[in-house]
């Protein structure tokens, strides 16, 4: 019986072979990859075994994540569908903020860094309600940055940084400093 199952990524081939190998003796079940790419295939074959269907906000994100930083147009498509008919239909307590959200990452992670500021700037007020830890909030409130950086909106991002309620130290943002 495997003790769990881990993702192993090194652009080494030789130390990806010695980690799978040394993991497995251990009784993991191991995913190798050789570069982020690829894990993040990975990560979105798994999650879409997992969970093949839109069931919670939650999951629902990431699932989501996961097809547009691969470029899974199609799944990510049929993913917002189903969430759209669990909105309707009462099932996402949450409401469209979910929805938002996930377009909102994925016109980011598809490079339209315009669409990604209009769909999550309005939502940095209540990023709370998308749930989980404060790493949910950071993940949407830093792709906003990075957004308003490629976008050349620096007035824009000056103030989103000063709104930015306490957290962190440092804002992990390349090309801010």
């Amino acid at each position: 019986m495997s003790k769990g199952r881990l993702l192993v990524v090194d652009d080494e081939k030789h130390q990806r072979d010695i980690l799978q190998t040394i993991l497995e003796s251990e009784g993991y079940e191991t995913t190798i990859a050789g570069n982020g790419r690829q894990a993040m295939q990975a990560i979105s074959a798994q999650a879409h075994a997992i969970m093949p269907h839109a069931t919670t906000h939650f999951p629902d994100i990431h699932v989501a994540l996961a097809d547009a930083v691969t470029g899974n147009t199609e799944a990510l498509q049929m993913r917002i569908e189903e969430m759209e008919t669990l909105i309707r239909v009462g099932r996402y307590p949450e409401g469209a903020i979910i929805l938002d959200t996930v377009r909102g990452l994925a016109a980011f992670a598809l490079g339209d860094y315009k669409g990604a500021i209009d769909l999550l700037s309005p939502l940095l007020a209540e990023a709370e309600r998308i749930g989980g830890s404060r790493a949910q909030e950071d993940l949407v409130e830093f792709t906003v940055f990075r957004a308003c950086i490629e976008e050349g909106r620096r007035d824009e991002l000056q103030r989103l940084l000063a709104a930015r309620r306490a957290g962190p130290s440092r804002v992990p943002v390349a090309g801010l400093h």
